[in-house]
């Protein structure tokens, strides 16, 4: 869910300013600590907007999650030199052209994001590419210590039946 809610926290975004360097001189260099450095506001905002969303989650009435809070923290300094531990790549465009391409070195604090096509061509609103970049950059910034999961109920797979039946 955090993949999902991160771009629309304040404290998570990428600068306009950054944006608009981007469209301007088409590479922009992204210093990962200044991040990590906000790491905790970012965790209690999206914190606070999952505790929000409860009701919605669980399908259940507002009413139930009146005295409910979740909370997520990193231990202190986790997150104080944040280098990615293998490079990586994303590009993000069409169907049929890539428009930019966000990069790391292997053991760098420092993203690299590159504009692929003539300003003219992007074709995409500045907050709109302000939301991606920002996705990509929290998701080389957090996912070290919030994997990816799935959850899958045991009432929808095939086990819940042997197990209603062993019972």
């Amino acid at each position: 869910m955090w993949r999902q809610h991160i771009s629309i926290i304040e404290s998570a975004r990428i600068s306009e300013v950054s944006i608009n360097n981007l469209l301007n001189d088409g590479v922009i260099r992204i210093n990962l600590v200044e991040y990590a450095q906000n790491a905790d506001t970012v965790l209690k905002d999206l914190c606070e907007l999952y505790t929000q969303n409860l009701p919605l989650i669980f399908a259940a009435p507002k009413e139930r999650f009146r005295d409910s809070f979740f909370g997520a923290y990193l231990e202190s300094g986790t997150l104080s030199e944040p280098v990615t531990s293998a490079s990586f790549e994303h590009k993000i465009g069409t169907q049929n052209r890539q428009i930019f391409s966000i990069s790391t070195a292997e053991d760098s604090a420092e993203v690299e994001i590159s504009l692929m096509v003539n300003k003219r061509e992007v074709g995409i609103p500045p907050p709109l590419i302000r939301k991606l970049i920002t996705k990509t950059i929290n998701e080389i910034v957090f996912s070290q210590f919030f994997p990816d999961t799935f959850i899958s109920s045991a009432e929808r797979t095939p086990e819940a039946g042997t197990v209603a039946a062993m019972v």
